[in-house]
């Protein structure tokens, strides 16, 4: 499945970035971590959306 591929890698680029630009300047890293944890935060979510749409096909299933 490519989103489970594909989601965390930009949280993981965003977090990298981030952790460069602590010393030189703080306001961005603060700005990079977040949007870092918004994008691992919507990848939790699609997973669960998914695997909540799995197991209602699973139970719905005659």
């Amino acid at each position: 499945m490519c989103m489970g591929n594909i989601t965390p890698i930009i949280g993981t680029v965003l977090s990298g970035i981030a952790l460069s630009e602590r010393s030189r300047d703080p306001e961005r890293h603060n700005q990079l971590r977040r949007y870092a944890w918004i994008s691992n935060c919507i990848h939790l979510a699609l997973v669960g959306v998914l695997a909540a749409f799995i197991a209602t096909l699973i139970i719905v299933d005659p």
